[in-house]
């Protein structure tokens, strides 16, 4: 088997106990591994990267449970579950360990298929438990999270200030594994950015690690526009040439990161009368971005409406 040298993939954790994840997360996964199985069906919901798929796959490997992964931003049709999960729920484990399919990002699911998931979910209950995951779980039914237990994987304010400790650690340990020399200030720059994203947090990592050196002056090549000061500047400025332009260059970033960032930041940059209708604003606009043919579009519509409505200071 060739060795795997993508960070994100090479170091993720195969154990729950190894997840960077709070003990309000942990410590039930881990009564489930302690149990030998998984006796809900589960639904991890919270933003890209947060340690969701990981945390499902690592649950069915500790418990030894023959398990499949749909990714339902690809596979997001009825015929899914007519034909492949049904296939493979419905016949019991050779194993005796139990059987589980871990659907990724179901929010993609389109209605039909999540009312066919539904009617799955009963069938196959005795031989198969589901783990799915997604960003929003207001776009699943009502019938489907009903069935579940709910685990949420956004963290406050003390949980990720914790979380960000443990991953610091997690990273020194796979830079020195990589004989990479790094500054510990550029670490926390860099998890500064991406938070609470640890894969995208790896993948650029190891992307700009250069000659086996991390250091300020890699992170600064890292989407070196992409502050989100300097946008809200624009903005302010009702700059929309300088909008577009800031979209532009930095258009592999994660734009529900974006949402998160302006919303963090509402009380320091906008009058206080200004912030609840601005909050409606980036619900409205977060809700709709995984649905929308053009995320980037949809985004970039978000901002003009930003900067036509709020008042700053």
């Amino acid at each position: 088997m060739a060795e795997e040298f993508i960070w994100s993939q090479k170091y993720r954790p195969k154990t729950i106990e190894d997840c960077v994840l709070p003990p309000r997360l942990k410590n039930p996964l881990l009564s489930y591994v302690n149990e030998g199985q998984i006796t809900n069906n589960l639904l991890f919901e919270g933003p890209p990267g947060s340690g969701k798929t990981t945390a499902a796959r690592a649950l069915c490997e500790e418990i030894g449970l023959d398990y499949m992964v749909i990714n339902s931003s690809e596979e997001r049709g009825i015929d899914v579950f007519r034909t492949k999960i049904m296939d493979f729920a419905s016949t019991i484990s050779l194993t005796g360990n139990g059987k589980c399919v871990i659907l990724d990002e179901a929010d993609f699911l389109t209605p039909e298929a999540q009312a066919a998931f539904r009617g799955v979910i009963e069938k196959v209950s005795k031989h198969c438990t589901f783990i799915i995951t997604c960003n929003y779980s207001a776009k699943l039914m009502d019938a489907i999270q009903s069935r579940m237990a709910t685990y949420s994987f956004r963290f406050d304010r003390k949980e990720s200030d914790e979380l960000k400790v443990k991953m610091f650690k997690r990273i020194k340990e796979i830079l020195k594994s990589e004989n990479v020399i790094s500054e510990d200030k550029a670490i926390v720059k860099l998890m500064e950015k991406y938070f609470p994203d640890f894969r995208k947090t790896l993948e650029e990592l190891q992307r700009y690690s250069f000659g086996g050196k991390f250091d300020m002056t890699a992170v600064e090549q890292i989407g070196s526009s992409a502050s989100i000061n300097k946008l809200i500047e624009f903005i302010k400025e009702k700059n929309f040439g300088k909008v577009r332009q800031w979209l532009a260059e930095n258009h592999d970033l994660d734009s529900v990161g974006i949402f998160r960032k302006i919303y963090d930041g509402l009380y320091d940059w906008l009058s206080p009368d200004s912030i609840p209708g601005v909050i409606i604003l980036i619900g409205r606009y977060q809700f709709q971005h995984g649905m929308v043919p053009d995320p980037e579009i949809n985004l970039a519509a978000f901002l003009v409406e930003l900067m036509v409505e709020a008042k700053f200071k």
